[in-house]
């Protein structure tokens, strides 16, 4: 028995491992090896009997579609993680919701999208922090939360919404210096200039930049930036837009 838990524990050990691997792949754009780490990590999430551990991994692959354009797919890998895992723990289902949502976003499928959002924030409100969540879960507090809502509301062109969530996201995060902080800044910043603000959104995006230089190596955050320079196009003219644009240039040259 004991041989057999640790095998067990073993092969927990390593779908972790692997999907954490497959995360910093993706992070930095390697989309192909990131997909090969995520495979070995739910081989050994099933040889350990960890659904919950298998069904996180299906979420990051459905997160990892929806950037790719591939929508349906992140819809189908967002379902399957549900599916397969009917009763997780509280903030384990707040994570697996919110995947959802935002494939479901991506499809325009308002009225789901929301629904998952409830229950994602139903699922979180029941998870109290001596919950016994799994370690790998951490990450889904509030802020995250709140920043996920928003990116829903982003594709579901409600742009109100989704600036009054970055900024509760914002406001709620433990690490103001943390990628996930200037993630929020650059996304808030688009949102700004789609909604006609681009003093604003220069200003945002800046406090974005200010966190990524020297700090953070992250394509998708830098790829975040890009974006929310590209939104401001239509104000290039603008003083704050050209010193906006130039900082974003020697930071890093748009990812591909």
């Amino acid at each position: 028995r004991y041989e057999a838990a640790t095998g067990l524990r073993l092969h927990a050990a390593a779908a972790e491992l692997m999907q954490l691997a497959g995360w910093l792949c993706y992070d930095a754009g390697q989309h192909a090896v990131a997909q090969r780490y995520w495979i070995a990590a739910l081989r050994g999430a099933h040889a350990a009997g960890d659904r919950a551990l298998g069904a996180n991994v299906l979420g990051f692959m459905s997160d990892q579609a929806r950037n790719l354009g591939r929508h349906g797919e992140a819809v189908r890998l967002a379902e399957a993680a549900s599916h397969g895992c009917a009763g997780a723990s509280p903030r384990v289902a707040a994570i697996l919701h919110t995947v959802l949502a935002e494939a479901q976003a991506k499809t325009q499928d308002t009225a789901g999208c929301r629904s998952s959002i409830d229950r994602a924030r139903e699922a979180l409100r029941a998870s109290p922090p001596d919950s016994g969540e799994p370690d790998w879960s951490y990450w889904m507090d509030d802020a995250q939360l709140a920043g996920d809502t928003a990116s829903c509301h982003v594709w579901l062109a409600d742009w109100d919404r989704a600036e009054r969530h970055y900024t509760a996201a914002i406001h709620r995060q433990t690490d103001p210096f943390s990628k996930g902080s200037a993630t929020r800044h650059a996304k808030l910043a688009q949102v700004l200039a789609r909604k006609g603000e681009p003093e604003h959104a220069c200003q945002v995006a800046g406090t974005a930049i200010d966190l990524l230089t020297g700090n953070v190596n992250s394509a998708r955050c830098i790829g975040y930036v890009h974006a929310a320079c590209d939104g401001l196009r239509p104000y290039r003219r603008l003083a704050a837009v050209r010193d906006l644009t130039e900082r974003a240039t020697r930071l890093l040259p748009a990812p591909t």
